[in-house]
C-alpha cells in the first residue's frame, strides 16, 4: 500500500503530545474559504536557497497581506 505523504511530510503525534497548548491556533490554520481581504490582497513571498556542495535548491514560501490605505491629511 502506497504512503500519500512526500519526503516532507510531518509525522503524526502520539497522543500525549497533542494537548491544547502543542496544537496550532485556530487562526493559524488556512480558511478553507478565502476572506475578501485574503482573495484580493494575499500573495506568497518566495524564499529560495541553493546548496553550494550538489547545487539542491530549497524553495519556501511564506504568505502575506499587502493593504495599502491612503491616510487623508486633515484640513484645518
Amino acid at each position: 500500500e502506497g504512503s500519500s505523504r512526500g519526503p516532507g511530510a510531518e509525522k503524526p503525534q502520539p497522543e500525549a503530545s497533542r494537548s491544547p497548548e502543542n496544537l496550532p491556533s485556530p487562526s493559524a490554520q488556512p480558511s478553507p474559504v478565502p476572506s475578501f481581504v485574503q482573495s484580493h490582497f494575499q500573495a506568497q513571498y518566495r524564499s529560495s536557497l541553493t546548496c553550494p556542495h550538489c547545487l539542491k535548491q530549497s524553495n519556501t514560501f511564506d504568505p502575506f497581506l499587502c493593504v495599502s490605505l491612503p491616510i487623508p491629511l486633515r484640513q484645518t
